[in-house]
Parts: structure tokens; C-alpha cells; sequence
């Protein structure tokens, strides 16, 4: 995909606005004003203590409620539209969103893989990431916490952590709430809802939910001729809080919801030479181009235009079965048009949990409990080679439990020391039942006449840790802040996977029973300087870990799920935050260096037929960075943000031999190569301005603008010819929105326009692991209103 005369038009005309409007980003930071004049100071608790945002010595971000409702943000994948440095790839379009941080991202969507970034609801640890998809509703604030957080947030977090936090009960306020009621394009009906409702002088409850619908989406099935990608799902949260005491407080918290959405279609690519299928070799819809290329052609399999550096030509190339896109009806005119038909990709998620946190203060501290069960029923359908034959059709099946217990004591809070000791354990359980079925492609020529393979495996975990925290005045504008924590984590995995054959008989393919051990140290040393009340210097070294594990996905030879080790993180920071000019110019930077140890990446053994992906310890990885925020309140009225963001991130050192990603090719050493799926420059920006309309309304408009550069949307080994393939050209989005409301803000009607210039763009290209190359275009432009309401 180029960049054409129309897409540069359109980005011209977004930064013109923006630079018109001196327009910022990072996201609409509010929670309590200290001036109405000034910047708004948002509270935090990203160190397990209230601090004002500029008080913390580290890189964050943080977002309320209301900003987030605002911004239509309720979903992990909806961050990284007003963050820089921050991506979120959901790879086939839902369930399983991967993180990537300042280019660290777990590139792997396997349920019971561990993330480099980790989730925090309400203070408990998701082991599965899944469980973070529809969680951020009714919420009181997000926090984005970036680089390695090992020492208060423990293991996989070497990318950082982000912190959801729901709204809670209050005792002393009335029965309140708000109702925010949304219609928009694709027949979209949005309703969020939290209530407080006092029940007696010591205690009350908070009722929140949220439920989405929508009607089938741009996406096109051509076999079926339908359209497809309904939403369907809902959640809701009770809490109960009891303060018996004036010195004890109980939070007791039930959730759950559903998802049965449809997921987006996929377009498959043509890279073959179109010279027919293999029908005399018994396999009718496999490509002849690729059977040759596995037996004999090498490269030469490959089609002309690829082979060129032209990427795939939907005329001339065919695809996986042997037939070109063009003979599917994809020729390029509908981007999200597909050639998969009859069974379509869907979700039908159900998860349900509860929560206890307890807190009993002493006269030297805190003393917190928080207790945690949760279970997730999790089924997802995807159709990967994208087409009409059941070449690659896979049912993901798990149920995931997951049991934690922290206790933490906190220090009263003091101008010399704050510290905080705590233990926590856990234990999750993950079994899978899934199966891959390909009875029309190439699984029965290479399995004798298999057509399915079934996957069934149970996978636990056992982790514990103690963990200490300290900040020590060392004068009275300079701090020491110490973490360390050591964590002890027990990973066992016994099952395997079948072949299965049209008669139902299955033979065994590969089966194990392993468990594997990990323990480690991380933590973090830093210093903060206050140089005046304005402004304040940090610097940190923080050390971090990943545990390893096991290979979760179909795999066809027992070496394939071997446990892979630990990864490893040393990171220097150095950074400044700064209000100025009576608290009307925010300005906060900072710059990362990362040393990246025995680097998880998902990696295939050149040797072998089918080349499975799985995750590997492949070598250290150098990552390198910068970011930049500046806030301006302007006027009462009027406010501008900009975020900045740079990262770097290569495979420094790998003795690794690699086979690519684009089938056919061969392999290429590791070393020296670019990780996938970021940016190396991003940015957002944001203008705003209310002004009054009469004496009894206010008017806003808000401007939004992101920028991303080219990214590799898969691990590129050969640029020539897997460029034009897997690497997405640089996107400019724009959206638009204006509101009015009464004086009070007790009603508010709020317009908007999503990707205003009509963007094109793909959010996905990639192998599907079994000779197949698929991609996936975002939605186009999308508007709306909501009403909110609040009592």
C-alpha cells in the first residue's frame, strides 16, 4: 500500500489544522481542579499511595472517566489513539489484544502466554489478557505506566503496566449517577450506566454496566454475500463498601458479562504463481505454486510480482487454494470485502469474578488485603486462510481460573520516609480444547489423509513473591526511591494434540507432561530532584523479568513445546516534569535506554515442513527512546496538549536462524533485524474549547489528531519483497467533536466524527502459520451522538 496523492492531501490538511489550533495530545487529563484557571492535577496511585501525578518520578499517563467516555475510549484497543510510544494489535480483529510499549510487545496472541505489559483491575493482576477486553466502564480513572515496573507490579511488566480503575461507592454522597446513551454509524447503540446508592450511615454500593450492539459492519463476505461484524456483549459490576469503623473499610466487588460479537473478516493475499491447484496430487484446492515451492522450487513458487519487490498482484497471484484474489472477487476495489464464507469468525466469551479488599488502619500504617477470584469462558472461531475452503479453520477453546491474594502494609505518610512491604500468591489454570480443521487444504496430504487436529492441554501456575518499597528524603528537595521484589513461580503444562481423521478416529501426534521453575529478583533504584515547586528532575534503573513457559498453540513435533526460559530487562531513565507559568504550561519529557535480555519472539525452525511459530528465547534486543508532553491551558477556555513519542528497537544479538514470514522464502538471520508492529515516531494532539452559549448552555469543540509512521506489521527478513507486503505506510487520523451542555452539566449532547478524512489503512498483515498471508483493513470514517445524563 502506497502513500497516495489523496492520503498526503488529507494528512496536509490534518496537521494544518493542528498546527492552527497548536493542537497536543496525550488525552484529556481531568480529575480536581487546584485552579480553574490552571492545568488540572490528576491524583494517581500508580506507587500504592495518593500522589498528584507531578509528584511521581516516573513515565505516566492518566485518564478519567469521564475524558474516556468522552473520547469514546472502552476498550485496551482504543488507548493507543492518545498515547504516543503506545500500540495495542488485536490479531484477528478481538479476544486477545497485545500491548506494546515503547516497542515491547509480547508478538503472540496465545491465551496462556504471558504479557510483557500487564493489566491491573481494580488493584488485582489479570493473568489472562483476555480478561482486560471489556473492563473499562464506569471507570474513575486509567493509568499507563511506562518502562519496567517490577518492583511494586512484579513479573511481566517489563513494558510497563496499566492500571484500570473502576468508580467505587461513596458512603457520604447521595443516591447520584449518570446514564450516557450513544447511537451511531453501523447502527451502534452504546449504554453506560453507574449508580451510587447510600444504604446506611456505613455503607454503600455502586451498580455499573455497560452494553454495546451493533449491526453487521463494512465487512463482506462474497461467497455468502453478506455483510458481517455485528457487536453483542455487556457487562456489569456491583460493589459494596462497609466502613464498620472509622478505621476499617470493605470493598467487596461481583462482576461478569458476555461478548458475542462477530469478528472482522479477513482478506486473504495472493503470492503464488497461478498455475492451478494440486488436483492430481490429491489435494484439489491446495495451490500447484505452493506444492511446488515445498517440494522442489524453493522461492520460485512465489509469484513474479512478489518476487519483483511489487508486493501481490490480485490479477496474477494466487493464493493459497490456487485461485487469484480476482477469481474471489478481490480486486482491491472493497478492502474489506473477503472470500471466506459459510462459517463466519465470531466470539462467545463469558466471564464472571469477585473481589475482597480490606483495609484496617494503625497508628504507624495501612494494613490492605485484596483477594481475587475470576473465571473466563472463552471460545473464539477464525477463519485464517480467509477463504471459501476449510483450509486453516480454527476453534479456540479455554477456560481460564485464576485465584490471587496480596497483603500489603503501607508506612503513615511522611516527609522523610514512605515505604511499603508486601507478599502475594497465586495460582491460575488454563485448559484448553480447541481444533484446527483443514480436511480441503493441505493437512491430509501431509497428515496421510488427516483432515483435523485436536488440541487438549492443561497448563497451571503457582507464583509467590515479597516485595518492598521505600522513598527516603536524602534532603529536602532530593528523594531515593528503592524497590525490590523476588518472585518464585512454578509452570506445569501436560497434553498434546491429535490427528484426526473423516471417519473420527484420532491417533496421537505429540504429548508431554513438564513443568518448569522460575525465580528472580527486579526492582528499581532512582533519584528525584525538586528544583523549585515548578519542577523536578528523575532518573531510574530498573530491572525487570518475563517468566517463560510453554507454547500454547497446534504443534507437530515434541520439541515444538519445549518450556522457553525467562526473558530479562535492564533500563536507564532519565526524565522532567515541570508546571509552569501559574500552572498553565505543563511540560514533561523523558528518554529510556533498554537492554533486553533472552528476548521471547515468535520464531520457527527453518528445518522443518510445517513451520510452526512458536515463542523462543532468541537473543537481546536494544530499544532506545524518547517522549515529550506539554499541556497548555491557554485560557480558561481554551487548552492544547501535544505528545511526542520515539523508539528504536533491534535485535541487537541472536544467533538465531529465522524462517520468514512470507512463506517460501527461506530463512534469514535474526540479528540485526527491526521488531514488528510499532512505530518509531508517533504523536498526539488535542485543541479544546468550551465556550458559553446564552447564559444557560456550553458549547465545546474538541479537535483530535494522531500521527504514526510506517511500521512492520510482521518481522520482515527480506525488505525487497516483504516490504510492500508487511510494511503499512505512515497514518494520520482526525476526529472531531462538540458537545453541548447545560451550565450544571447535568445533560450533555455530544456529536462526533471518527477518522473524519476517511483514512485507509490495515491493522493486520501477516502468515497465518500454515502457508497462508492474510491482512486486514480498519474502518473507515464512523460518526455519532450521545446523550449523557447525570443526577
Amino acid at each position: 500500500m502506497g502513500i497516495t496523492h489523496n492520503n498526503l492531501q488529507k494528512s496536509t490538511i490534518a496537521v494544518a489544522i493542528s498546527i492552527a489550533l497548536f493542537s497536543t495530545a496525550n488525552a484529556q487529563e481531568k480529575l480536581e481542579a487546584e485552579d480553574s484557571s490552571g492545568i488540572e492535577v490528576i491524583s494517581v496511585t500508580s506507587q500504592k499511595r495518593i500522589q498528584s501525578i507531578q509528584d511521581v518520578g516516573i513515565s505516566l499517563a492518566a485518564f478519567n472517566g469521564d475524558s474516556l467516555r468522552e473520547q469514546g475510549i472502552n476498550n485496551p484497543t482504543d488507548i493507543d489513539k492518545v498515547m504516543p510510544n503506545f500500540a495495542v494489535r488485536n490479531v484477528g480483529g478481538g479476544g486477545v489484544p497485545v500491548v506494546i510499549m515503547r516497542g515491547i510487545g509480547l508478538q503472540s496472541v496465545r491465551v496462556n502466554d504471558s504479557p510483557t505489559s500487564s493489566f491491573f483491575i481494580d488493584e488485582v493482576y489479570q493473568t489472562s489478557i483476555a480478561s482486560a477486553e471489556f473492563s473499562m466502564y464506569d471507570l474513575e480513572r486509567l493509568e499507563v505506566l511506562m518502562g519496567p515496573q517490577g518492583g511494586l507490579y512484579g513479573r511481566n511488566t517489563i513494558g510497563g503496566a496499566i492500571q484500570i480503575i473502576s468508580a467505587k461507592p461513596e458512603i457520604e454522597g447521595d443516591f447520584s449517577g449518570y446514564a450516557d446513551l450513544g447511537f451511531g454509524s453501523f447502527s451502534t447503540t452504546e449504554l453506560e450506566f453507574g449508580v451510587n446508592v447510600p444504604v446506611s450511615d456505613k455503607s454503600a454500593m455502586r451498580i455499573s454496566g455497560r452494553i454495546d450492539s451493533s449491526g453487521d459492519k463494512d465487512y463482506y463476505s462474497i461467497p455468502d454475500d453478506v455483510k458481517h461484524g455485528e457487536s453483542d456483549r455487556w457487562g456489569l459490576r456491583m460493589q459494596y463498601l462497609y466502613q464498620p469503623t472509622n478505621n476499617v473499610d470493605l470493598l467487596f466487588k461481583i462482576h461478569g458479562g458476555n461478548d458475542e460479537s462477530e469478528l472482522p473478516l479477513q482478506r486473504a493475499l495472493g503470492i503464488y504463481n497461478n498455475i492451478g491447484d494440486g488436483t492430481d496430487l490429491g489435494a484439489p484446492n491446495v495451490s500447484l505454486g505452493l506444492l511446488n515451492g515445498l517440494f522442489g522450487a524453493g522461492s520460485a513458487g512465489l509469484c513474479q510480482s512478489v518476487l519483483d519487490g511489487k508486493g501481490s498482484d490480485p490479477a496474477t497471484c494466487a493464493t493459497l487454494t490456487g485461485v487469484t484474489p480476482n477469481g474471489y472477487g478481490l480486486d482491491g476495489s472493497d478492502k474489506h470485502a473477503s472470500a471466506t464464507g459459510g462459517r463466519l469468525s465470531y466470539l462467545e466469551n463469558e466471564w464472571v469474578g469477585a473481589s475482597l479488599i480490606a483495609n484496617i488502619d494503625f497508628d504507624f500504617g495501612t494494613l490492605t488485603s485484596i483477594t481475587a477470584y475470576d473465571t473466563i469462558d472463552y471460545f473464539r472461531y477464525i477463519d485464517s486462510d480467509s477463504t471459501i475452503i476449510e483450509f486453516q479453520d480454527i476453534d479456540y477453546g479455554s477456560d481460564i481460573s485464576f485465584y490471587s491474594q496480596e497483603f500489603r502494609l503501607a508506612g503513615q505518610e511522611s516527609d522523610s520516609l514512605n515505604w511499603i512491604i508486601g507478599a502475594s500468591v497465586s495460582h491460575d489454570e488454563i485448559v484448553e480444547d480447541s481444533t484446527l480443521r483443514g480436511g480441503e487444504g493441505i493437512l491430509p496430504l501431509l497428515f496421510g489423509g488427516g483432515t483435523y487436529s485436536h488440541q487438549d492441554y492443561t497448563q497451571e501456575t503457582d507464583a509467590f513473591s515479597i516485595y518492598g518499597h521505600a522513598d527516603y528524603a536524602l534532603a529536602s528537595t532530593v528523594n531515593l526511591i528503592t524497590e525490590l521484589r523476588y518472585t518464585d513461580e512454578t509452570k506445569s503444562f501436560y497434553g498434546g494434540s491429535t490427528v484426526g481423521f473423516p471417519s473420527g478416529f484420532e491417533t496421537p501426534l505429540i504429548a508431554i507432561d513438564d513443568e518448569i521453575d522460575f525465580s528472580a529478583f527486579s526492582g528499581k533504584i532512582g533519584l528525584i530532584w525538586r528544583v523549585d515547586e515548578q519542577a523536578m528532575l528523575f532518573t531510574n534503573i530498573s530491572r525487570g523479568f518475563k517468566t517463560g513457559g510453554f507454547f500454547g498453540g497446534f504443534a507437530t513435533d515434541p520439541d515444538q513445546l519445549a518450556p522457553f526460559n525467562e526473558e530479562t530487562i535492564l533500563a536507564y531513565e532519565v526524565g522532567f516534569k515541570s508546571d509552569l507559568l501559574d500552572n498553565t504550561l505543563r511540560i514533561n519529557g523523558s528518554a529510556f535506554i533498554y537492554d533486553r535480555q533472552d528476548v521471547q519472539l515468535n520464531a520457527a525452525n527453518p528445518n522443518e515442513v510445517i513451520k510452526i511459530a512458536r515463542l523462543t528465547n532468541i537473543g537481546d534486543v536494544d530499544t532506545h527512546g524518547a517522549e515529550l508532553e506539554v499541556i497548555w491551558a491557554a485560557t480558561e477556555d481554551l487548552t492544547f496538549q501535544i505528545g511526542l513519542g520515539y523508539t528504536d528497537a533491534e535485535i541487537a544479538k541472536s544467533d538465531y536462524i529465522v524462517n520468514s514470514v512470507l512463506p517460501l522464502l527461506g530463512s534469514a538471520p535474526l540479528e540485526g533485524l527491526n521488531l514488528p508492529n510499532y512505530s518509531k515516531f508517533s504523536s498526539n494532539f488535542l485543541a479544546r474549547h468550551e465556550h458559553e452559549l446564552g447564559n444557560n448552555y456550553i458549547g465545546m469543540l474538541q479537535l483530535e489528531y494522531s500521527y504514526r509512521s510506517e511500521q512492520d506489521l510482521s518481522l520482515i527478513t527480506n525488505a525487497k519483497i516483504e516490504d510492500p507486503i508487511f510494511k503499512e505506510p505512515a497514518i494520520s487520523l482526525a476526529n472531531v467533536r462538540y458537545s453541548i451542555s447545560d451550565v450544571d452539566e447535568q445533560w450533555k449532547i455530544l456529536a462526533y466524527i471518527d477518522n473524519a478524512l476517511d483514512e485507509e489503512y490495515r491493522l493486520e498483515a501477516r502468515s497465518d502459520g500454515l502457508f497462508g498471508v492474510r491482512e486486514r483493513y480498519a474502518l473507515g470514517r464512523t460518526a455519532g451522538i450521545k446523550f449523557t445524563y447525570n443526577w
